[in-house]
């Protein structure tokens, strides 16, 4: 759940290991567990600790302005799982198996545009010949993609040429 705050005055602060918002002289404790962002608008306070909280939490906190743009943000200062994700993506590319589940995934790309086309040919009916031919051109590009043999830094500009012209 995100909370949004944007009512001139309010507040946000710890207590007790939750989150008391203020409203309009309202007390409200929200438990970090339930939170995985917090909105603050112009003219909202937030303390330090609340700050602090929300970071053990892992609760994104986005600071918009008046006009409800943001203009800062803080983030968890480890890494999290995106930076993970995104590390072992890049320890894939220079692995064979991360070249075979690229050329998988272009190959499934290709093959849905074919049965696609394929698809929309069955309900027309009258087809240019020349459509047939680049509907089966399409294919032909899976099938080499596929059986290119290399890694990644030669087959790379290959497959952005062939995917292109699918």
């Amino acid at each position: 759940m995100e909370l949004h705050l944007n009512t001139y005055g309010s507040a946000i602060r710890k207590k007790d290991d939750m989150f008391e918002i203020w409203v309009d002289e309202k007390k409200v404790k929200i438990s970090p567990q339930k939170l995985t962002g917090i909105i603050i608008a112009n003219a909202v306070q937030i303390s330090s600790d609340a700050i602090q909280l929300a970071m053990e939490h892992n609760i994104d906190v986005v600071m918009l302005d008046q006009y409800g743009n943001p203009y800062a943000r803080v983030w968890f200062p480890k890494i999290g799982s995106t930076v993970l994700i995104r590390r072992s993506q890049l320890e894939m590319l220079k692995n064979p198996m991360g070249v075979d589940f690229i050329k998988r995934w272009i190959c499934l790309k290709i093959m849905n545009q074919y049965r696609f086309s394929k698809l929309l040919i069955s309900k027309r009916d009258w087809v240019p010949e020349d459509l047939k031919a680049k509907q089966e051109s399409i294919r032909s590009f899976a099938v080499s993609i596929y059986n290119s043999p290399g890694s990644l830094d030669e087959l790379g500009p290959t497959f952005m040429g062939l995917e292109g012209s699918a």
